[in-house]
Formats: C-alpha cells, structure tokens, sequence
C-alpha cells in the first residue's frame, strides 16, 4: 500500500511539475514576442492611448485628486513634462546608470521633482522605482534576445542595464515578466534565438 502511495504522489509531483513547465514556456513565448515588438519603432508620445473604462477613470481621478490637489500643473502642463520625460528616457537612456534616481532626472529635465513625480504617478500609474525598472528590464530582455550577447552573463547584463545586484534585478525581471531572466535565457535556445 506504501508503495502504491509513493507512486500516486510522485505521479502527481511529476503533473505538478509538467504544468508549470507548459505555464513557463508560454509566458518564455508571450515574453519573445513582446521583446521582438519593442525593437520596432516606438509610437509617438502624444498619440491617443486606448480609452480607459468609465469607472476607472472616476477611481483614478478620485485617487489622484486627494493627493495632488494642491498642485500647480495644468493638464497641458503634464502631457508636456510627460513627453519630455519619455524623449528623454528612450533617446539618452539615463536608466543603464545605476545611480540615477529622480534627482537625477528633475535635473535633466529641468524640473521640480515633485512635478516629476506627480507626472509618472498620474499618468503612467507608476511610481519612479517601476518606471526605471520597466525600461531596464525592456533592455535586459533586448539584450538577452540579442546573439551577439550569448556569452555575457546574466549578472553582467543586470549590471549593464543599471541594475545593483543580481538578486534585485532578478526580482524585477519576473514581476515585469512574469519569468526568471534564467529561464527566457533558456527559452530563447530553444526557440532558436
């Protein structure tokens, strides 16, 4: 009877196991797919974005209202500040330096930190660790699909995107992607890349 137990929970493990590989491998798939997406042109800035559900725009608003209520920004005032940042971020790319911070680029922009802030809070609903982290993980995913690359370490590759340590980007990588950077690597030979 023992046996007959051991079995039947070593067959469920190895179901266990099979089904998380399968879940892997799709979000290794949707993750390539992204990555070879983000190498084509990007849109303009100050194209529409698809309209949000009435209802989130109403929790947004209310969210939003109650924290920058004293702010002095117009709503052209933010679209522009907006736009300057993102020129910024994907034409110098100040995020490969692991010391940049929102100081940083409050002085690059020429810009109140705050005013900066509220900009990425309200409009891209992130805060500036994330926002950082969305485009050093963009260029970690870019490097990694490039074979140019193959033979720079995955630790060397965090470095170089801006990241402080392995374990840090490691954590980021797969709340952005949903995957350990070990396992898109090794996604990536199996698809040929």
């Amino acid at each position: 009877m023992g046996i007959i137990m051991t079995v039947f929970f070593l067959f469920l493990v190895f179901l266990q196991m099979r089904r998380k590989n399968i879940a892997y491998k799709i979000l290794a798939k949707k993750n390539l797919e992204i990555a070879s997406a983000e190498r084509l042109p990007l849109k303009k800035h100050n194209e529409q974005a698809p309209p949000l559900p009435e209802k989130a725009i109403k929790t947004q608003l209310t969210s939003q209202t109650s924290r920058y209520s004293d702010s002095q920004l117009s709503l052209e005032q933010k679209k522009a500040l907006l736009k300057l940042v993102l020129d910024i971020m994907e034409q110098d790319k100040p995020y490969l330096d692991k010391t940049f911070t929102l100081e940083v680029l409050s002085k690059k922009v020429d810009a109140s930190r705050s005013y900066i802030s509220q900009v990425i809070n309200e409009q891209l609903n992130l805060n500036f660790r994330n926002f950082i982290n969305q485009y050093r993980i963009k260029e970690a995913r870019q490097m990694l699909s490039d074979p140019a690359n193959k033979n720079l370490t995955i630790e060397s590759i965090a470095y170089s995107v801006g990241f402080g340590s392995k374990s840090v980007f490691n954590i980021a990588f797969k709340n952005y992607t949903g995957i350990t950077p070990s396992f898109y690597l090794k996604s990536l030979g199996e698809n040929n890349f």
